[in-house]
């Protein structure tokens, strides 16, 4: 196509060569005027066809894409569906759209129910019945009972063809503020992380629901102790506030959990050693805890403190950055030298006179075997 599309035109470049030539010949020109004519006539024509060609090659694959998309999306809405009618923690929201099937004699009807902002929901012809606050399967069991009783013999079901989807806002301590895309079983910890910033308070989050009332949640709760009443599902319009934490510290070494914490008021050494850091180990030497102040205006910053279990005993007051390092007895290992006809090192062989190795070693261990376990230390005329 594109080829007889050039081809036509080069053609048509040599008649108006031809026409420029003869232009004192008539006949000659009248005759290289119909070609170009010609020429001209077929360049509009093969320029229509390939026209038309790349629009219905476009026109294929938008409709394939639209049919890509539209598939997907009932699939999206398939599996939700399913997602939802499972769980007994589903709640009616505005958005929703249902199907009542059922038996009027032997005539089948299906009705469907769209769920607006007022939650009153008619029922076929049968009744009107308000369904803010209830979960799916507390409205099932009552519009099923409902065509029951109208039609015992009916065989009421009631399913979701699509679930809700509605906006929350999202504002505070977070990167900027957003309105996200959610569903009625979306809880507070799905929609936090790519928002939050390095400041933000998982302890101290503020959910405002549509009518003004407000709830406090501590995440911590929730990823420690599996405690939902602080992750709650979100519901249309909420607003979560999110504030700066007031002090995050670190514990390392003989703890059961070690990590980064952020402390409540109130909290100091001892809950961050038993509540957060889950109790010392076994051989855990609270003698010699190490405490690393990271980030104050004072003297103090950058340096290290030593603490003992009688600062545990009084919950010892923590700083915002402090690092505690707690240390076990088995890094305390006594050592003892050798010297004399010993190795430097285990490329040089030379013998040094002022030579001295310290090296490690277990109470009550036996000397020959402690000579057999450092027998590298020593030189061919020791």
């Amino acid at each position: 196509m594109i080829i007889h599309f050039s081809n036509t035109i080069v053609i048509a470049i040599i008649d108006i060569n031809k026409i420029l030539k003869y232009s004192n010949n008539g006949h000659e020109m009248v005759y290289t005027c119909v070609n170009l004519f010609n020429n001209f006539y077929s360049i509009c024509g093969s320029f229509y066809m390939f026209i038309k060609r790349i629009c219905f090659v476009i026109f294929l694959f938008l409709s394939l894409f639209i049919y890509a998309t539209t598939e997907e999306k009932k699939e999206e809405d398939l599996y939700l569906s399913q997602i939802a009618m499972s769980s007994s923690d589903y709640l009616v929201t505005a958005g929703d759209i249902y199907e009542l099937g059922y038996l009027v004699g032997t005539v089948p009807v299906k009705y469907t129910i769209f769920v607006d902002s007022s939650y009153i929901i008619r029922v076929s012809n049968l009744a009107k019945i308000k369904a803010y606050g209830k979960t799916f399967v507390q409205l099932k069991e009552e519009i099923e009972s409902i065509v029951t009783r109208n039609y015992p013999m009916g065989g009421a079901q009631l399913v979701i063809l699509q679930p809700a989807s509605f906006k929350i806002h999202l504002q505070g301590e977070v990167l900027h503020s957003v309105e996200k895309k959610v569903w009625a079983l979306t809880r507070l910890s799905d929609i936090l992380n790519d928002c939050k910033t390095d400041f933000s308070s998982i302890r101290n989050i503020k959910v405002v629901s549509e009518n003004g009332k407000e709830h406090i949640c501590d995440l911590f709760k929730y990823y420690r102790n599996g405690d939902y009443n602080n992750n709650p599902f979100l519901r249309p319009n909420d607003k979560i506030i999110l504030s700066r934490y007031d002090r995050k510290v670190s514990i390392s070494g003989a703890v059961e959990r070690q990590g980064t914490y952020e402390l409540l008021n109130g909290e100091n050494l001892s809950d961050l050693i038993n509540t957060y850091g889950g109790g010392l180990l076994e051989r855990a030497d609270t003698s010699r805890i190490e405490l690393e102040r990271n980030f104050e205006i004072e003297k103090s910053s950058g340096k290290k403190k030593y603490l003992s279990q009688k600062d545990i005993d009084e919950n010892y007051k923590l700083k915002n950055k402090d690092s505690i390092i707690i240390s076990t007895y088995s890094e305390l290992k006594p050592v003892l030298f050798l010297e004399g006809a010993i190795v430097v090192s285990q490329d040089n062989t030379q013998l040094v006179s002022s030579n001295r190795k310290a090296v490690i070693f277990t109470e009550n261990e036996r000397y020959d075997y402690f000579i057999r376990k450092n027998k590298h230390y020593f030189s061919e005329t020791a």
